[in-house]
């Protein structure tokens, strides 16, 4: 088989590659389907100018148009993460051809398949695979066309119509292809431009909400700042007014003089049982002296509160909850 003798060649030339026993596998498989091709290692020009040594495959592929069997010169890259990413395919035409520009293949050669796009998702990918590809694209439109030989003595019209068809119908369509392609960007453009103004509009009527809502707010916050003001002023208006606290509270019978009076006993006597109890758990006074004053406050307490239901029932209130 033919690949066999290039077995050392491709073990040394694809030591960088990551999966180089696949790389060699679909090698030696396109080598044997296709005597036209030869691998070489040779340095691919990346967009931004970068280099970089890959393995390729450079020669012919038979491709059939209306009957005719015609071999297309190709060139196909394998980067260094093959199988994972697809080739760089180029049609690589010789001094007598052209180049015939069209979806499939640019002014500088490159090739443009589906499968090229699709290579990801497709568990079948390879190189062996794409070529078929270009195969059949070429078959429906061949990517290059001759030129007619310069020593060539035109001496009718119409073979001076036929090269002239031929170039003007090239040019054309090269620059049809560019053209298309330059409307498509603008569209995409386009598209882009109003989907980011849609999202603009939309953002903006989303603060123009929000600053209602904030002005709202304000105002509310304004209003509540001023009742905040005019309540201080209040305030110290009474506390410079020289007010007695115990003239606030002015009862209008005597009943309710007596639950008020009884009132503040009961609360005194809650206070002062409180401080004679930390008075006794810090070593103030002694056990004896603290029972001797609760019991004493606890007998006025109890009047107080007696007084309490008393005058409350002859007022009608309701009682006051044992709770």
């Amino acid at each position: 088989m033919k690949y066999k003798k290039y077995d050392k060649f491709l073990s040394k030339a694809t030591n960088n590659y990551r999966y180089s026993d696949c790389i060699k596998k679909d090698v030696r498989y396109v080598l044997n389907s296709y005597p036209g091709l030869s691998p070489e290692l040779d340095n691919f020009v990346f967009n931004d100018g970068s280099e970089k040594k890959l393995l390729n495959l450079k020669g012919t592929i038979p491709v059939k148009y209306k009957g005719a069997s015609y071999n297309i010169p190709v060139c196909f890259w394998l980067p260094e993460d093959y199988p994972h990413n697809p080739p760089m395919a180029f049609v690589k035409p010789t001094p007598d051809m052209e180049i015939k520009v069209s979806e499939k293949v640019d002014s500088d050669g490159k090739i443009s398949l589906r499968i090229l796009t699709t290579w990801k998702e497709d568990p079948e990918a390879s190189v062996n695979a794409l070529i078929t590809a270009c195969i059949t694209a070429f078959g429906r439109n061949p990517p290059v066309f001759s030129k007619p030989p310069l020593n060539q003595k035109l001496t009718s019209k119409s073979q001076i119509r036929s090269v002239v068809e031929v170039r003007l119908k090239a040019k054309l369509n090269e620059e049809f292809m560019k053209t298309r392609a330059e409307i498509d960007s603008l569209h995409e453009t386009t598209k882009d431009l109003l989907d980011s103004q849609e999202a603009l509009s939309k953002h903006l009527t989303e603060l123009q909400e929000l600053s209602k809502v904030s002005d709202s707010q304000q105002e509310t916050l304004t209003t509540l700042r001023t009742k905040f003001r005019n309540s201080i002023d209040s305030l110290t208006s009474l506390l410079h007014s020289g007010i007695n606290p115990d003239e606030i509270i002015h009862p209008q019978y005597p009943l309710q003089q007596q639950i008020l009076c009884a009132y503040v006993e009961d609360a005194s006597a809650d206070d002062s049982i409180f401080f004679l109890g930390e008075a006794l758990r810090r070593g103030r006074i002694d056990l004896e002296v603290y029972l001797k004053r609760v019991r004493q406050i606890s007998r006025k307490q109890f009047m107080s509160r007696v007084i309490i239901e008393r005058c409350r029932r002859q007022m009608g209130l309701l009682e006051i909850s044992k709770s």
